[in-house]
Protein backbone atom coordinates (compact mmCIF):
# COMPACT_ATOMS: atom_id res chain seq x y z
CA UNK A 1 0.00 0.00 0.00
CA UNK A 2 1.45 3.93 -0.93
CA UNK A 3 2.17 5.45 1.98
CA UNK A 4 0.18 8.22 0.82
CA UNK A 5 -2.94 5.85 1.45
CA UNK A 6 -2.24 4.85 4.94
CA UNK A 7 -2.06 8.77 5.65
CA UNK A 8 -4.79 10.14 3.80
CA UNK A 9 -2.46 12.28 1.69
CA UNK A 10 -2.68 12.59 -2.05
CA UNK A 11 -0.20 11.00 -3.49
CA UNK A 12 2.49 12.86 -5.16
CA UNK A 13 1.86 11.76 -8.92
CA UNK A 14 -1.39 13.26 -8.20
CA UNK A 15 -0.59 16.08 -6.89
CA UNK A 16 2.20 17.01 -9.63
CA UNK A 17 -1.05 16.19 -12.02
CA UNK A 18 -3.52 18.55 -10.50
CA UNK A 19 -0.83 21.01 -10.27
CA UNK A 20 0.03 20.89 -14.29
CA UNK A 21 -3.64 20.95 -15.32
CA UNK A 22 -4.20 23.99 -12.80
CA UNK A 23 -1.38 26.08 -14.60
CA UNK A 24 -2.57 24.83 -18.01
CA UNK A 25 -6.07 26.54 -17.30
CA UNK A 26 -4.79 29.16 -15.63
CA UNK A 27 -2.78 30.13 -18.90
CA UNK A 28 -5.73 29.58 -21.15
CA UNK A 29 -7.74 32.23 -18.95
CA UNK A 30 -5.16 34.53 -19.10
CA UNK A 31 -4.70 33.96 -22.68
CA UNK A 32 -8.30 34.82 -22.76
CA UNK A 33 -8.78 37.94 -20.55
CA UNK A 34 -5.28 39.35 -22.50
CA UNK A 35 -7.59 38.95 -26.01
CA UNK A 36 -10.84 40.47 -24.64
CA UNK A 37 -8.65 43.17 -22.78
CA UNK A 38 -7.12 44.16 -25.88
CA UNK A 39 -10.49 44.00 -27.86
CA UNK A 40 -11.82 46.65 -25.28
CA UNK A 41 -9.04 48.52 -25.63
CA UNK A 42 -9.97 48.32 -29.53
CA UNK A 43 -13.21 49.40 -28.79
CA UNK A 44 -12.41 52.49 -26.64
CA UNK A 45 -9.85 53.26 -28.92
CA UNK A 46 -11.74 53.83 -31.99
CA UNK A 47 -14.35 55.18 -30.04
CA UNK A 48 -17.32 53.16 -28.51
CA UNK A 49 -20.32 55.36 -30.20
CA UNK A 50 -18.23 54.83 -33.61
CA UNK A 51 -17.99 51.13 -33.27
CA UNK A 52 -21.82 50.39 -31.99
CA UNK A 53 -23.06 53.08 -34.95
CA UNK A 54 -21.21 51.24 -37.56
CA UNK A 55 -22.07 47.51 -36.31
CA UNK A 56 -25.83 48.52 -36.61
CA UNK A 57 -25.52 50.32 -40.13
CA UNK A 58 -24.09 47.39 -41.64
CA UNK A 59 -25.14 46.27 -45.32
CA UNK A 60 -26.82 42.83 -44.80
CA UNK A 61 -26.61 42.27 -48.50
CA UNK A 62 -22.23 42.64 -47.99
CA UNK A 63 -22.88 40.83 -44.71
CA UNK A 64 -24.48 37.60 -46.69
CA UNK A 65 -22.02 37.47 -49.10
CA UNK A 66 -19.39 37.15 -46.73
CA UNK A 67 -20.93 34.60 -44.65
CA UNK A 68 -21.73 32.39 -48.22
CA UNK A 69 -17.71 32.80 -48.51
CA UNK A 70 -17.51 30.62 -45.24
CA UNK A 71 -18.44 27.64 -47.68
CA UNK A 72 -15.66 27.53 -49.87
CA UNK A 73 -13.16 29.30 -47.29
CA UNK A 74 -13.62 25.63 -45.58
CA UNK A 75 -13.67 23.40 -48.55
CA UNK A 76 -10.66 24.57 -49.71
CA UNK A 77 -9.25 24.20 -46.38
CA UNK A 78 -10.33 20.41 -46.44
CA UNK A 79 -8.99 20.15 -49.94
CA UNK A 80 -5.51 21.44 -49.15
CA UNK A 81 -5.57 19.39 -46.14
CA UNK A 82 -6.12 16.21 -48.16
CA UNK A 83 -3.78 16.98 -50.87
CA UNK A 84 -0.66 16.05 -48.23
CA UNK A 85 -3.16 13.42 -45.98
CA UNK A 86 -4.15 11.58 -49.41
CA UNK A 87 0.06 11.12 -49.15
CA UNK A 88 -0.15 8.98 -46.50
CA UNK A 89 -3.33 7.38 -46.46
CA UNK A 90 -4.11 5.46 -49.24
CA UNK A 91 -8.20 5.67 -48.58
CA UNK A 92 -10.22 8.24 -47.22
CA UNK A 93 -13.19 9.80 -48.11
CA UNK A 94 -13.95 13.53 -48.19
CA UNK A 95 -16.84 13.44 -45.64
CA UNK A 96 -14.19 11.45 -43.67
CA UNK A 97 -11.88 14.96 -43.76
CA UNK A 98 -14.40 17.23 -43.63
CA UNK A 99 -15.70 15.98 -40.58
CA UNK A 100 -11.91 15.96 -39.16
CA UNK A 101 -11.24 19.42 -40.10
CA UNK A 102 -14.64 20.76 -38.49
CA UNK A 103 -13.72 18.62 -35.23
CA UNK A 104 -10.29 20.53 -35.44
CA UNK A 105 -11.53 23.70 -35.39
CA UNK A 106 -13.36 22.53 -32.70
CA UNK A 107 -10.54 21.33 -30.26
CA UNK A 108 -8.45 23.82 -31.34
CA UNK A 109 -11.01 26.72 -29.92
CA UNK A 110 -9.62 26.37 -26.33
CA UNK A 111 -6.34 25.83 -27.28
CA UNK A 112 -3.12 28.69 -27.72
CA UNK A 113 -2.66 29.59 -31.54
CA UNK A 114 -4.87 26.95 -32.15
CA UNK A 115 -2.26 23.86 -30.94
CA UNK A 116 -5.33 21.43 -30.60
CA UNK A 117 -6.70 21.45 -33.87
CA UNK A 118 -3.59 18.99 -35.14
CA UNK A 119 -4.70 16.37 -32.49
CA UNK A 120 -8.70 16.97 -33.30
CA UNK A 121 -7.97 16.28 -36.62
CA UNK A 122 -6.04 13.22 -36.22
CA UNK A 123 -8.26 11.51 -33.31
CA UNK A 124 -11.09 11.93 -35.89
CA UNK A 125 -9.22 10.81 -38.98
CA UNK A 126 -9.50 7.90 -36.91
CA UNK A 127 -6.45 6.60 -39.86
CA UNK A 128 -2.77 6.37 -39.92
CA UNK A 129 -0.33 7.26 -36.88
CA UNK A 130 -1.65 10.39 -34.89
CA UNK A 131 1.59 11.92 -34.81
CA UNK A 132 1.56 11.87 -39.18
CA UNK A 133 -1.35 12.95 -39.18
CA UNK A 134 -0.69 15.98 -37.38
CA UNK A 135 2.28 16.80 -39.43
CA UNK A 136 -0.03 17.26 -42.17
CA UNK A 137 -1.80 20.22 -40.74
CA UNK A 138 0.97 21.69 -39.75
CA UNK A 139 2.56 21.37 -43.54
CA UNK A 140 -0.60 22.71 -44.67
CA UNK A 141 -0.76 25.76 -41.88
CA UNK A 142 3.09 26.82 -42.63
CA UNK A 143 2.02 26.88 -46.89
CA UNK A 144 -1.01 29.45 -45.22
CA UNK A 145 1.42 31.25 -43.70
CA UNK A 146 3.78 30.86 -46.85
CA UNK A 147 1.06 32.36 -48.82
CA UNK A 148 -0.30 35.36 -46.34
CA UNK A 149 3.65 36.57 -45.48
CA UNK A 150 4.09 36.54 -49.33
CA UNK A 151 1.52 38.09 -50.65
CA UNK A 152 1.64 41.34 -47.98
CA UNK A 153 5.25 40.89 -48.27
CA UNK A 154 5.10 41.90 -51.98
CA UNK A 155 2.30 44.63 -51.01
CA UNK A 156 5.05 45.57 -48.02
CA UNK A 157 7.95 46.03 -50.87
CA UNK A 158 5.69 48.48 -53.55
CA UNK A 159 4.73 50.42 -50.43
CA UNK A 160 8.75 51.15 -49.32
CA UNK A 161 9.57 51.41 -53.23
CA UNK A 162 7.12 54.31 -54.12
CA UNK A 163 7.37 55.96 -50.91
CA UNK A 164 4.03 55.38 -49.31
CA UNK A 165 5.67 54.06 -46.30
CA UNK A 166 9.00 55.02 -44.50
CA UNK A 167 12.04 53.34 -43.22
CA UNK A 168 10.48 52.93 -40.33
CA UNK A 169 8.80 49.81 -41.64
CA UNK A 170 12.00 48.45 -42.55
CA UNK A 171 11.92 46.15 -39.40
CA UNK A 172 8.19 44.60 -40.59
CA UNK A 173 9.39 44.34 -44.20
CA UNK A 174 12.42 42.73 -43.01
CA UNK A 175 10.86 40.33 -40.72
CA UNK A 176 8.29 39.39 -43.69
CA UNK A 177 11.44 38.71 -46.02
CA UNK A 178 13.50 36.30 -43.58
CA UNK A 179 9.81 34.01 -42.69
CA UNK A 180 9.33 33.83 -46.31
CA UNK A 181 12.49 32.78 -46.97
CA UNK A 182 12.46 30.13 -44.46
CA UNK A 183 8.99 28.58 -45.36
CA UNK A 184 9.67 28.48 -49.31
CA UNK A 185 13.42 26.45 -48.50
CA UNK A 186 11.22 24.66 -46.05
CA UNK A 187 8.88 23.64 -49.03
CA UNK A 188 11.31 23.15 -51.58
CA UNK A 189 14.03 21.30 -49.77
CA UNK A 190 11.99 20.10 -47.05
CA UNK A 191 15.05 17.22 -46.49
CA UNK A 192 17.14 20.29 -44.93
CA UNK A 193 14.25 20.05 -42.19
CA UNK A 194 15.35 16.88 -41.12
CA UNK A 195 18.74 17.06 -41.87
CA UNK A 196 18.88 20.02 -39.42
CA UNK A 197 16.94 18.50 -36.85
CA UNK A 198 19.25 15.18 -36.98
CA UNK A 199 21.97 17.86 -36.23
CA UNK A 200 20.47 19.90 -33.53
CA UNK A 201 18.56 16.59 -32.10
CA UNK A 202 21.12 13.62 -32.32
CA UNK A 203 19.24 11.37 -30.48
CA UNK A 204 15.43 11.76 -31.23
CA UNK A 205 15.00 9.12 -33.78
CA UNK A 206 11.30 9.79 -33.46
CA UNK A 207 11.20 13.05 -34.28
CA UNK A 208 13.58 12.11 -37.60
CA UNK A 209 10.86 9.71 -38.49
CA UNK A 210 8.39 12.49 -38.59
CA UNK A 211 10.37 15.31 -40.06
CA UNK A 212 11.76 12.59 -43.06
CA UNK A 213 7.90 12.02 -43.64
CA UNK A 214 8.22 15.90 -45.29
CA UNK A 215 10.51 14.90 -47.88
CA UNK A 216 8.38 12.06 -49.10
CA UNK A 217 5.69 14.63 -50.24
CA UNK A 218 5.83 14.58 -54.22
CA UNK A 219 6.92 18.28 -55.64
CA UNK A 220 3.40 18.26 -57.63
CA UNK A 221 1.59 17.29 -54.12
CA UNK A 222 3.59 20.19 -52.44
CA UNK A 223 2.37 22.71 -55.72
CA UNK A 224 -0.88 21.68 -55.19
CA UNK A 225 -1.15 22.04 -51.40
CA UNK A 226 0.02 25.77 -51.87
CA UNK A 227 -1.90 26.11 -54.62
CA UNK A 228 -5.15 25.18 -52.64
CA UNK A 229 -3.86 27.90 -49.58
CA UNK A 230 -3.63 30.06 -52.21
CA UNK A 231 -7.30 30.20 -53.64
CA UNK A 232 -8.73 29.70 -49.76
CA UNK A 233 -6.22 32.72 -49.18
CA UNK A 234 -8.08 34.68 -51.96
CA UNK A 235 -11.21 33.70 -50.55
CA UNK A 236 -10.71 34.40 -46.83
CA UNK A 237 -8.88 38.08 -47.55
CA UNK A 238 -11.80 38.94 -50.37
CA UNK A 239 -13.91 38.16 -47.33
CA UNK A 240 -12.26 40.93 -45.16
CA UNK A 241 -12.49 43.19 -47.60
CA UNK A 242 -15.77 42.70 -48.42
CA UNK A 243 -16.73 42.55 -44.73
CA UNK A 244 -14.98 46.27 -44.47
CA UNK A 245 -16.92 47.63 -47.37
CA UNK A 246 -20.59 46.38 -45.63
CA UNK A 247 -19.12 48.72 -43.02
CA UNK A 248 -17.50 51.07 -45.02
CA UNK A 249 -19.58 51.51 -47.92
CA UNK A 250 -17.61 54.62 -49.33
CA UNK A 251 -14.30 52.81 -49.58
CA UNK A 252 -12.35 51.92 -52.53
CA UNK A 253 -11.54 48.10 -53.69
CA UNK A 254 -8.65 48.41 -54.40
CA UNK A 255 -7.52 49.95 -50.97
CA UNK A 256 -9.84 47.30 -49.17
CA UNK A 257 -8.05 44.73 -51.13
CA UNK A 258 -4.54 46.03 -50.30
CA UNK A 259 -5.56 46.44 -46.16
CA UNK A 260 -6.90 42.72 -46.33
CA UNK A 261 -3.35 41.75 -47.56
CA UNK A 262 -1.50 43.81 -45.47
CA UNK A 263 -3.56 42.53 -42.16
CA UNK A 264 -3.22 39.13 -42.77
CA UNK A 265 0.71 39.84 -43.02
CA UNK A 266 0.93 41.34 -40.00
CA UNK A 267 -1.38 38.68 -38.07
CA UNK A 268 0.72 35.95 -39.64
CA UNK A 269 4.07 37.92 -38.00
CA UNK A 270 2.94 38.50 -34.70
CA UNK A 271 2.69 35.88 -32.29
CA UNK A 272 -0.15 34.50 -30.94
CA UNK A 273 0.61 35.95 -27.33
CA UNK A 274 -3.88 35.03 -26.79
CA UNK A 275 -6.19 32.54 -27.34
CA UNK A 276 -6.99 32.17 -30.63
CA UNK A 277 -5.16 35.37 -31.94
CA UNK A 278 -8.07 37.22 -30.46
CA UNK A 279 -7.52 41.09 -30.66
CA UNK A 280 -4.35 40.42 -33.05
CA UNK A 281 -5.86 40.36 -35.74
CA UNK A 282 -8.63 43.24 -35.00
CA UNK A 283 -5.38 45.11 -34.16
CA UNK A 284 -3.88 44.73 -37.30
CA UNK A 285 -7.40 45.61 -39.15
CA UNK A 286 -7.15 48.78 -37.15
CA UNK A 287 -3.23 49.35 -37.87
CA UNK A 288 -3.42 48.54 -41.38
CA UNK A 289 -7.22 50.26 -42.29
CA UNK A 290 -6.60 53.17 -40.71
CA UNK A 291 -3.33 53.93 -42.06
CA UNK A 292 -5.13 53.58 -45.49
CA UNK A 293 -7.35 55.82 -44.36
CA UNK A 294 -10.48 53.58 -44.01
CA UNK A 295 -12.95 53.88 -40.86
CA UNK A 296 -11.33 52.16 -38.17
CA UNK A 297 -14.60 51.14 -36.19
CA UNK A 298 -15.37 49.18 -40.06
CA UNK A 299 -12.14 47.65 -39.59
CA UNK A 300 -12.54 46.95 -36.46
CA UNK A 301 -16.25 45.23 -36.36
CA UNK A 302 -14.77 43.76 -40.19
CA UNK A 303 -12.53 41.75 -38.09
CA UNK A 304 -14.69 40.43 -35.57
CA UNK A 305 -17.22 39.42 -38.31
CA UNK A 306 -14.37 37.25 -39.52
CA UNK A 307 -13.49 35.70 -36.02
CA UNK A 308 -16.91 34.76 -36.02
CA UNK A 309 -18.05 33.02 -39.72
CA UNK A 310 -14.36 31.55 -39.99
CA UNK A 311 -13.79 30.78 -36.44
CA UNK A 312 -16.37 30.37 -33.94
CA UNK A 313 -19.21 28.79 -36.45
CA UNK A 314 -17.11 25.74 -38.08
CA UNK A 315 -16.22 24.96 -34.39
CA UNK A 316 -20.00 25.06 -33.54
CA UNK A 317 -20.66 22.87 -36.25
CA UNK A 318 -17.25 20.42 -35.39
CA UNK A 319 -18.30 20.15 -32.37
CA UNK A 320 -21.21 18.11 -32.89
CA UNK A 321 -19.03 15.71 -34.46
CA UNK A 322 -16.93 15.21 -31.20
CA UNK A 323 -19.68 13.60 -29.16
CA UNK A 324 -19.56 10.37 -30.97
CA UNK A 325 -16.37 8.47 -31.69
CA UNK A 326 -14.91 8.10 -35.72
CA UNK A 327 -16.20 4.92 -37.38
CA UNK A 328 -13.26 2.05 -37.57
CA UNK A 329 -14.04 1.73 -41.27
CA UNK A 330 -15.17 4.34 -43.71
CA UNK A 331 -17.25 2.75 -46.40
CA UNK A 332 -17.11 5.72 -48.51
CA UNK A 333 -13.14 5.66 -48.62
CA UNK A 334 -11.72 5.12 -52.03
CA UNK A 335 -8.66 5.16 -53.62
CA UNK A 336 -7.09 8.81 -54.51
CA UNK A 337 -4.17 10.76 -55.62
CA UNK A 338 -2.18 7.69 -57.04
CA UNK A 339 0.62 8.73 -58.52
CA UNK A 340 1.66 8.01 -62.09
CA UNK A 341 5.37 7.17 -64.10
CA UNK A 342 7.75 9.86 -63.20
CA UNK A 343 10.82 10.78 -64.18
CA UNK A 344 11.75 13.19 -62.14
CA UNK A 345 14.38 12.58 -58.59
CA UNK A 346 11.66 12.58 -56.28
CA UNK A 347 10.29 9.43 -57.62
CA UNK A 348 12.18 6.66 -55.60
CA UNK A 349 10.99 8.68 -52.57
CA UNK A 350 7.64 9.60 -53.55
CA UNK A 351 6.57 5.42 -54.64
CA UNK A 352 7.74 4.94 -51.11
CA UNK A 353 5.07 6.43 -49.57
CA UNK A 354 2.21 4.85 -51.32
Amino acid sequence: MDASESTGEMPAWSARAMSSGVRGHLKRIARLLLGVGLVVALVLYVDVDSFWGTLQTGDAFWLAVAAILVVPNVWLDVWSWGVVVRRLIERVSDRRLLQATLAGYAVGFFTPARVGEFAGRALMLGRGNPWDVSLTVFTQRMADMLVAVSVGFGAMVWARITSVIGAGWDVALTAGGIVMLVLTAGLIWPWAIDRIGRRLLPNASSIHQRTALLDRLHRRTRSRLVLGCFLRYLTFAGQMAVLVYAFAPDSDWPILVAGAGLMYYFKYLIPSLTLLDVGIREGAAVLVFGWLGVSEAAALNAALMVFMFNITLPAAVGALFLRRPPPSFDEEAARVDVPGVETSGDTLRDSSST
